[in-house]
């Protein structure tokens, strides 16, 4: 038999003798969805350490897996494969960085959840809250002055959504980074479904 990447073969054999083979596809359909910070007018510079979140935000930005697909992914298992995170800001150097990911959009935290503090989630949030991370997002693109794209490629994220099929995320800086006026930061996620 000719070997055929991706597929499982099984040979069933019945009681009177029949041979069939079951042949199964290991792969599950990708998909991709996106979520969008809008940036605060008044911060100018982000320091090593803190987090950016949307225009006087309070809570994590959340990314919507359900809505983004059309699916009903409450508690389903994904793999992340790459993320990007896009931005109107071509005029500074991108984001560098890493991304956390929660199952809740207000992890306890030592001192307050906002924009432009340093993100510094509780023990207990992390044990209980904490689901996966996308660390090292250094390799960068720049496009002119309009747009500036950080990427995390070929990765394999596993992790299990809430009840609500959504995540919640927290960027943030491992170098100094400088925003626009009202900038955009679209963060886009791809994933298998893995059950």
């Amino acid at each position: 038999m000719a070997y055929m990447e991706n597929i499982n073969a099984s040979l069933q054999v019945s009681g009177n003798g029949v041979s069939n083979i079951n042949q199964v596809l290991d792969a599950t359909p990708a998909f991709a969805v996106s979520a969008t910070i809008t940036r605060s007018a008044t911060v100018t510079a982000y320091a090593i350490g803190q987090l950016i979140l949307n225009s006087a935000g309070t809570v994590l930005p959340t990314i919507d897996l359900s809505a983004g697909t059309g699916l009903n992914l409450a508690n389903r298992r994904i793999a992340i494969t790459s993320a990007f995170l896009v931005s109107n800001n071509g005029a500074n150097p991108a984001f560098s960085g890493f991304i956390d990911f929660f199952n809740v959009n207000n992890p306890a935290v030592v001192t307050t959840l906002a924009d432009y503090v340093a993100f510094n989630p509780t023990v207990v949030a992390l044990a209980s809250n904490f689901v996966t991370t996308l660390d090292s997002i250094t390799t960068t693109r720049k496009y002119g002055t309009a747009s500036n794209l950080s990427l995390q490629t070929e990765i394999l994220r596993k992790c299990q959504l809430d009840a609500n099929g959504r995540l919640y995320f927290a960027p943030v800086c491992t170098t100094a980074y400088t925003p626009l006026t009202g900038e955009t930061l679209t963060l886009i996620l791809k994933f298998y479904l893995l059950n």
